[in-house]
């Protein structure tokens, strides 16, 4: 058992909750961030603690000209 799987299951016994359904719970932040960035929609996402998650400039010309033409709208704020 590792690090992680002791934590889930000692906040499962205190909280009176499965080990699956705290796994849930922690992960679903960053299926949050995933979905988003999957969806295309290339909405920065702000995590409480961690931080603000979004598409690299750098990154945009890897990029389908569909996604490039929909940021330039985003930008230029007639979407």
């Amino acid at each position: 058992m590792d690090n992680l799987d002791k934590i889930y299951s000692e906040v499962a016994e205190e909280m009176g909750l499965s080990r699956g359904q705290i796994q849930s719970i922690a992960e679903s932040q960053f299926s949050l961030v995933a979905n988003t960035f999957k969806a295309k929609k290339l909405d920065n996402v702000r995590l409480q603690y961690l931080g603000t998650f979004k598409v690299k400039p750098a990154r945009l010309k890897y990029l389908s000209p569909q996604a490039q033409e929909l940021i330039k709208k985003n930008n230029d704020g007639t979407t």
